[in-house]
């Protein structure tokens, strides 16, 4: 489930750490919220994504 909190901090005033930006886009992914969201989230995930840093496996 998408903590949306998390969404709006990101949006409002940033959040406080890495592990939070790569909480949240992991949430994104797993939900396929970046299919409803705003374009950008949809950049920075793949960005993240090829970084190695999203986990898209199934398992």
């Amino acid at each position: 489930m998408l903590d949306t909190d998390l969404l709006l901090r990101f949006e409002e005033t940033g959040l406080d750490s890495d592990d939070e930006v790569i909480t949240l886009f992991q949430q994104i992914y797993d939900t396929k919220a970046y299919t409803w969201l705003q374009g950008f989230y949809g950049r920075f995930l793949r960005d993240l994504i090829e970084e190695g840093l999203i986990n898209t496996s199934d398992s």
